[in-house]
């Protein structure tokens, strides 16, 4: 009796261990504390937050497919999907894998703090003494990194339709030099046909 109750006293012990409430930490974006209703929680090391405190705090917008479970975020060319216990995140169509899966906690999605801001392109530390997530979002520099990806999708637009410019250039080559070739079968055989 004694054994079965000290095995269970473990495991509960051991399974509450890896999820722990975070009633003292807070968030901050930007030096603006961000309300948030329910307690961020540590899992594995990793904090959780309610989803949508964070994904408007740094502007992008929320849908929820509830057939599918999943939380996309969306901020201007940033696709962010998540599915309820998955490890497996997609950002703009591409696969990443999570430390800790999106979660329902008490009728609150919580997902990944860290791993939301860094894919919003924000940068994330730690405030020990004072347990503040401290989240700096520099909407310049977003605005640069955008601005210059624009510019890289034009340079690559512009070198594809160089491409296709090129490519059109050599058929056309390719067309006259067979024409010509033709013309000089055809007069080859007239001048044949002329002496026979």
């Amino acid at each position: 009796m004694k054994k079965s109750i000290l095995i269970l006293i473990i495991i509960l012990l051991v399974a509450s261990s890896s999820l722990v409430s975070a009633n003292d930490i807070s968030v901050s974006v930007n030096g603006e504390s961000i309300v948030l209703e329910q307690s961020p929680i540590i899992e594995h090391g990793r904090t959780l937050v309610p989803l949508r405190a964070i994904f408007e705090a740094l502007g992008a917008e929320v849908t929820w497919n509830g057939e599918t479970r999943t939380v996309t975020g969306t901020k201007d060319d940033i696709v962010i999907n998540l599915q309820i216990e998955n490890t497996i995140a997609i950002v703009n169509n591409q696969e990443v894998s999570l430390d800790v899966p999106a979660m329902i906690m008490n009728g609150r999605t919580l997902v990944p703090l860290r791993f939301i801001a860094e894919s919003l392109g924000a940068e994330v530390s730690w405030d020990g003494k004072n347990r503040v997530v401290l989240i700096n979002y520099n909407k310049e520099a977003e605005q640069q990194r955008l601005e210059q990806q624009r510019l890289e999708q034009q340079r690559l637009e512009q070198q594809r339709l160089e491409q296709q410019r090129l490519e059109q250039q050599r058929l056309d080559q390719q067309r006259l030099e067979q024409q010509r070739l033709e013309q000089q079968r055809l007069e080859q055989t007239k001048i044949r046909a002329n002496k026979d």
